[in-house]
């Protein structure tokens, strides 16, 4: 028989858990603050990881999602405003990163980057809704999961 782990490594199966938090920039230590999820939703070393690049202010976790199985991975998405067009962030293969967006696109934490598979996490805006940050992830078997990540004030 063939151990789980194999055919995770060989079909590029991980479990792949997203993370979303919207940053408010200020001249503030860096915290976290409640919202739809638990502060304790990010890591010490993540918010460690976000302090060493100079991130300050509030974070507030908007929502999490966890698509697929085997080795785990785990991305965190930190938006300050809505986004100005789609992008694509690559998936980490069985590792950890952080996507900040900043003025001048996005700083990929830490650096430099982690491994990667050949799969995206899209992120854009809902055509219905401008005020929506909509998310969608590929899956090793290139099926997709699609959702809402940001909703922003109004």
């Amino acid at each position: 028989a063939t151990r789980p782990a194999v055919v995770a490594r060989l079909t590029g199966e991980q479990a792949l858990e997203v993370v979303f938090v919207r940053w408010e920039p200020s001249t503030a230590d860096l915290h976290v603050a409640a919202g739809a999820l638990p502060a304790t939703t990010l890591r010490p070393e993540e918010l460690e990881r976000l302090r060493d690049a100079g991130v300050r202010g509030r974070l507030v976790v908007q929502g999490s999602i966890l698509h697929g199985r085997g080795p785990g991975a785990r991305a965190i998405v930190v938006l300050q405003r809505q986004l100005a067009a789609p992008v694509e962030l690559r998936q980490p293969d069985r590792a950890d990163v952080i996507y900040l967006q900043s003025r001048n696109g996005w700083r990929t934490l830490p650096t430099p980057g982690v491994p990667t598979v050949d799969r995206v996490i899209r992120l854009g805006i809902a055509p219905h809704d401008s005020a929506t940050t909509t998310y969608a992830i590929e899956h090793a078997d290139r099926t997709v999961s699609e959702g809402a990540g940001f909703v922003w004030g109004r």
